[in-house]
């Protein structure tokens, strides 16, 4: 959708699909992420947000849009924060690895935001 580097937005559906978890992250990524897709020039009847659980279940929701043709592209939002043991990161390989996937089998872009910190600092 892009030309000589312009992209174009007319028509455009996007999702943001963001965890639930952290909310406070969560809602000025959603926030942020929103504003730049409406100074993109997309319209607010066709921005979806959905929000899930953690961030594991990103992928899941992101493949039900995709098979329902519901959107041009997705934003992926969440935050991850390890601990003391190697959950997070199983966590954030697979959300990583499914959200590849998806773009690879149905070729629609997803913005992959989840972002895996050691802090809450770091997240910050």
């Amino acid at each position: 959708m892009s030309h000589l580097g312009r992209v174009y937005t007319r028509g455009m559906r996007v999702a943001i699909v963001r965890s639930s978890y952290y909310e406070d992250f969560l809602a000025r990524m959603e926030s942020s992420a929103h504003a730049v897709l409406r100074g993109a020039g997309i319209p607010e009847d066709h921005i979806r947000i959905i929000a899930v659980p953690g961030s594991f279940e990103i992928p899941l929701l992101c493949q039900r849009l995709l098979e329902r043709k519901e959107v041009d592209g997705i934003i992926a939002l969440g935050v991850i924060i390890q601990g003391e043991t190697f959950h997070a990161s199983e966590i954030a390989r697979a959300c990583t690895d499914g959200l590849m996937q998806l773009q690879l089998q149905y070729r629609i872009p997803i913005v992959h935001e989840v972002l895996y910190c050691k802090t809450f600092e770091q997240a910050q």
